[in-house]
């Protein structure tokens, strides 16, 4: 008999990638975006765990530079391909070559909002990051911080801790699993940590009208809130100028919000 494995040199070779992408300063977090990724990265690492060994890495590309003939792997070729590219550090890019032709450009939308939302509220909050975070969850019984974590958006002055998140949330109050766990657990927990009675879940609102702006009282007490604040995007302007202006007033509106974040209004 033929027995198919699931640990080969196709599948080390994009457990080497995922490792490799999980461990960059500025796109591991990419892994983490939605639940096809993390189930697809989860069958890698079961497949691959026995045999798994970082030191390896040069001997897996190696293995994967032959051509695949095999028809069971025709489906591999271009992951294949592109995993050999990043652990090679090639570059894909635009040119005259035809070789390898590119049909888009992948960003991270989630980074690149908490950073449009940094240059916004640059005068109300401070944005954190994992390099200037020096937040812990706990101490130990020496005194001793661990867990560091991570507050997308913190005032000590106007008692808010704030979460960017890009991903439509009007509307949406029932969540369960672990899409609770990151948007609302992860934010009330933020708010225990801080002290903060209030909390802010920052989203990109899609319409130019509605309600932008959803409190949910936390333990019966008022002053206990998280609030849903959504930024409201452009979506029928004819003109960059014309976009440029309205996003501008949209902004003023967002940071006034803010400004006053105690109000039950």
């Amino acid at each position: 008999t033929r027995e198919y494995s699931a640990d080969n040199a196709v599948t080390q070779l994009i457990r080497h990638t995922i490792d490799f992408i999980a461990h960059h300063p500025y796109c591991g977090n990419i892994l983490q975006n939605d639940e096809e990724t993390k189930r697809g990265i989860s069958s890698i690492y079961e497949a691959t765990n026995n045999t798994y060994n970082r030191q390896d890495r040069q001997r897996v590309i190696n293995a994967n530079l032959r051509p695949l003939n095999h028809p069971y792997f025709s489906e591999y070729k271009q992951l294949q391909q592109l995993c050999l590219q990043i652990l090679r550090h090639e570059e894909l890019k635009y040119g005259t070559s035809n070789r390898d032709k590119i049909y888009g450009i992948l960003f991270d939308g989630a980074w690149l909002w908490e950073e449009y939302l940094t240059t916004v509220l640059k005068d109300e909050m401070k944005h954190y990051t994992q390099k200037n975070s020096r937040f812990y969850l706990f101490r130990n019984e020496n005194n001793t911080p661990f867990q560091q974590i991570v507050p997308d958006f913190y005032s000590k002055d106007l008692g808010v801790v704030a979460d960017a998140k890009y991903i439509p949330l009007e509307g949406k109050d029932k969540l369960g699993g672990e899409q609770a766990l990151s948007i609302y657990y992860k934010t009330v927990m933020y708010m225990h940590r801080f002290d903060c009675p209030v909390g802010y879940l920052f989203y990109p609102y899609p319409k130019e009208s509605g309600e932008t702006k959803e409190t949910f009282i936390i333990n019966n007490k008022l002053q206990n809130r998280l609030i849903k604040l959504g930024l409201v995007i452009p979506q029928n302007t004819t003109d960059w100028q014309d976009f440029v202006k309205e996003i501008q007033q949209n902004e003023e509106r967002f940071r006034k919000q803010i400004q006053d974040p105690h109000t039950t209004e």
